[in-house]
Parts: C-alpha cells; sequence; structure tokens
C-alpha cells in the first residue's frame, strides 16, 4: 500500500470521459504558455455523481479544474493550508478524472529538515478565476523537497493532496478534474486510511 495515488475502476456511469460535466469549456481560452486552475461550481456535476457518494456514506466537499499545457508542470505544492498541522502531513482523498495528456505524470516529494509550506492567494504564474478565499494551495520553500514516488497519472484515480505533489504533462496538454468527498454530514475531507477502505472495491493494483 502506498500513501499517494491509487487507480479507480468505478461503476460504468462514472468512466465515461467527460463523465461529470454538463459543460466544462476546455476550448474557449488559449492555455498555451500556462497553467490553470479554477473552482467549480456544485451545479456543473452530474447528478448520478452524488447519489454514488451518497450510496458510500461520502458527501462532495468541492470540486475544480486544472489544465497544464504541453510538456508544462503543475508546481510542487500542498492543497489545504491545514495540510501540514503542527509539523505533520494530515493525508486526505480527492478523486481524480484525467482527460486526455496521455504521458502525464503525479509526482510526490519527501521534506528535507529545513521544510517550510508558503501559502498562496493564487499560484505563481497561473491564469485562475478563483477569487483568493477560495484558493487554498501551499507552496514549499525552494530547496526543501526532494521526490519520492512518481506515477503516470492514471484515468480515474484516489489521490492524496495533502502531502507535497506535482502535475507534469507530457507531449500532450493535460486536462484535469478533481473532487475532494468528506464522509456523509461531516463537512471534512476524507482522510487517506479511511477512504482506502471504503474504495477499496474500486482500486485497480498497481
Amino acid at each position: 500500500m502506498n500513501n499517494y495515488c491509487y487507480r479507480l475502476k468505478l461503476p460504468a456511469i462514472l468512466n465515461q470521459k467527460l463523465p461529470l460535466i454538463s459543460d466544462h469549456g476546455l476550448v474557449p481560452l488559449d492555455y498555451s504558455k500556462t497553467f490553470y486552475h479554477r473552482i467549480e461550481n456544485i451545479t456543473v456535476f452530474n447528478h448520478q455523481l452524488f447519489d454514488w457518494l451518497d450510496s458510500l456514506n461520502l458527501s462532495y466537499l468541492a470540486g475544480g479544474y486544472f489544465y497544464v499545457p504541453e510538456n508544462g508542470s503543475f508546481l510542487p505544492h500542498v492543497d489545504s493550508r491545514m495540510a501540514f498541522d503542527q509539523g505533520k502531513f494530515v493525508d486526505f482523498c480527492k478523486i481524480n478524472w484525467r482527460l486526455g495528456g496521455s504521458g502525464s505524470t503525479a509526482t510526490w516529494y519527501d521534506i528535507l529538515p529545513e521544510f517550510e509550506l508558503l501559502p498562496q492567494n493564487n499560484l505563481p504564474e497561473s491564469i485562475s478565476t478563483n477569487s483568493n478565499n477560495l484558493t487554498n494551495f501551499c507552496l514549499p520553500k525552494a530547496g526543501t523537497i526532494k521526490p519520492v514516488f512518481s506515477v503516470e497519472h492514471p484515468e480515474v484515480c484516489l489521490l492524496n493532496p495533502g502531502r507535497v505533489h506535482s502535475f507534469e504533462s507530457g507531449p500532450c496538454s493535460h486536462h484535469m478534474v478533481s473532487i475532494a468527498v468528506s464522509i456523509k454530514n461531516s463537512n471534512k475531507p476524507l482522510l487517506w486510511n479511511d477512504g482506502i477502505k471504503i474504495f477499496k472495491d474500486y482500486i485497480v493494483n498497481q
């Protein structure tokens, strides 16, 4: 078992190429020079997603769309200011769908003794439609991390965004939909070890 990423095989209705979005607007902007992210309104997601989560006693917390240009990268980061609490990482779950971007990789990092997290309103060099109060990314101080685990980003996966991680695209641009979930009525991100148990019937060994 690892603490970073597992490929998922979900019910067929959720495995289609655009399984959750009524209109994701992948074309209108020129994303060719930078990476891009936005928080999504709950209304863009298909209700079949919510029915499936409900069957697992889970609820949808938040969702976003991310884009990395060809041969580009989404900087090493942690998804939440709360993810590094009192010197320890808080491992939690997201479900990611990769749209296109064959050859894209996700990489996680160990921290060095001088590790420090730097909260960001928006990631540098990115284009974002997020308002600052919706963005919780933190960047590690330069030179305070080292890579420890890397995997080709599956088309669908359970992913731990609570540790420092980055995304690198291959020769094709990388579109990604990412949602955070919680135990129903808890309003807190699903912890990683709990998620492994809940999604055990959907995890594909890799």
